[in-house]
């Protein structure tokens, strides 16, 4: 067949072309060799698999999570493209789904530990959620020192060991390698550990020193006990007749309004009250309680640099002075303030609340809310709670309140519920708010002729700072009497 071809390929090649004998002997051999490697190229002519993509997008990740379950998550993540300067990796969202691979969990009855042998794609979020665990008391041992904040970073094949009592955990056991071993323990209230290698202890790791933050003895009732059927009716067609139904229907939009006019008996009245959504800098809040609780504690000092520097983070929503504050509070100390005891103004057990996780800066995220991975965060019910228990003196002593809501005085951006209440020059506002892209937000403590209430509201829309700028003022009235509100114009 070799020979029928070379000499087909001679009587077509022009004699004029190659005269040269050498040339054509070079030019059959490159052809037989050709022709003898034809069936190894055939191959090439076959469908081409496509390799899987290493790791699917964001949103795609997001589709599976609330469509391949087939049932609805109650408290399910949302998506967060494009944070204010969020870095481009570390945009993961905690998987709610069952795993493809499934960790395998071995339940040692009558004892109370689970065994998992890690799969790919297990976080220990995501294991402490699927067995019910505390995330509270994950995020209080993963801050007792760097070993244990090292068991975010679970590998395929490691064992883990986990000793419970219903939602507390008592023991975790983590084997890092055949040979490394990180054994942390409860005692009293805190957590300490050793690490081991062969048997042998080489690391001791002990909780770290801080303040200790005592639950307060009040005589308030809680909140979230003392929702008005009459003041949530109002609220509903207030909202309705503004034509924003739907869109807390579609969960864009939550607000809250408390009455606490009668301070001991407050009127709560909110829509997806426990709906935490991206924040942008209503969160600095947060940071001025952190700031306040350490004054109170004897660790900083409320000097006039200090003072400035809040009501600039406040007033201004400065933040370059919102990271120099986060910075001196510490930002794990910040997070244990919110998730306390005393405050409980971030609790897994409500859906998250306040959240800073993040500086106010172009750095990456040091730690996001184990719930929905935000880095700033809220829901509108948290966020009246912390402006309740300003009014009612449980954050700090009656001398620091009164220094915190001089700070939240006088508001300096003339927008959204500050706009909306220019016509009710009455109002007295305390107030902070936060604006990124197309998340809006907005909180105030509002005083008016002798009544008090607590607005709170999150968008997720272009449109949301007008939303918040024209529900105020109906809101305010519902609390406010209009004819008692016309005469101190």
């Amino acid at each position: 067949m070799i020979k029928g071809f070379r000499r087909s390929v001679m009587l077509a090649t022009p004699k004029n072309t190659y005269g040269n004998t050498r040339v054509k002997s070079l030019i059959m051999l490159g052809l037989s060799v050709l022709i003898i490697h034809l069936p190894a190229v055939k191959v090439f002519a076959e469908p081409v698999k496509k390799r899987p993509p290493l790791s699917s997008s964001l949103n795609n990740r997001m589709k599976k999570v609330q469509l391949g379950s087939g049932t609805h998550l109650r408290f399910r993540p949302k998506i967060y493209q494009n944070l204010p300067f969020e870095p481009l990796t570390d945009n993961r969202l905690p998987d709610q789904t069952k795993h493809d691979q499934p960790s395998s969990l071995k339940v040692h009855e009558g004892n109370g530990w689970l065994e998992f042998t890690i799969k790919k794609d297990d976080t220990l979020y995501s294991l402490f959620r699927e067995n019910g665990l505390s995330i509270k008391e994950l995020y209080t041992i993963m801050h007792v020192g760097a070993e244990t904040n090292g068991l975010k970073l679970l590998k395929p094949g490691q064992k883990l060991l986990i000793h419970a009592s219903g939602k507390n955990i008592l023991e975790i056991i983590h084997h890092q390698s055949r040979s490394r071993k990180l054994h942390v323990k409860k005692l009293n209230n805190t957590y300490s550990g050793i690490t081991t290698v062969n048997d042998v202890k080489v690391d001791t790791i002990e909780p770290p020193e801080s303040p200790h933050l005592y639950t307060q003895s009040n005589h308030f009732p809680q909140l979230r006990e003392q929702s008005d059927r009459e003041l949530q009716r109002e609220l509903e067609k207030t909202i309705d007749r503004l034509g924003l139904m739907s869109e807390i229907q579609k969960e864009k939009l939550a607000v809250a309004l408390v009455d606490i006019t009668d301070i001991h008996h407050p009127r709560v009245a909110s829509l997806n009250g426990d709906e935490m959504m991206y924040a942008a800098s209503l969160p600095k809040i947060a940071i001025l309680l952190g700031a306040f609780v350490e004054i109170e504690q004897g660790e900083m000092t409320l000097d006039a640099n200090t003072k400035e520097s809040l009501t600039q983070m406040i007033r201004f929503s400065s933040n370059k002075n919102a990271t120099k504050m986060l910075d001196r509070v510490g930002h794990h100390r910040l997070q244990e303030i919110l998730m306390s005891d005393r405050f409980k103004l971030y609790d897994p057990l409500h859906n998250g609340g306040l959240w800073v996780g993040k500086a106010y800066g172009k750095t990456p995220a040091f730690e996001r809310d184990p719930i929905h991975n935000l880095s700033h965060g809220a829901t509108v019910l948290q966020t009246a709670r912390f402006y309740y228990m300003l009014e009612t003196g449980q954050l700090v002593s009656s001398e620091l309140t009164a220094e915190m809501k001089e700070i939240l005085s006088n508001p300096k951006i003339n927008h959204k519920f500050v706009k909306g209440l220019a016509s009710h020059p009455e109002a007295t506002i305390y107030r902070k708010s936060g604006s990124w892209r197309h998340w809006h937000a907005d909180s105030a403590l509002i005083e008016a002729n002798g009544y008090k209430y607590i607005a709170v509201a999150l968008a997720d829309d272009p449109a949301g700072g007008q939303w918040l700028s024209k529900m105020i003022a109906p809101m305010h009235e519902l609390i406010v009497p209009t004819a008692y509100a016309e005469l101190s114009h």
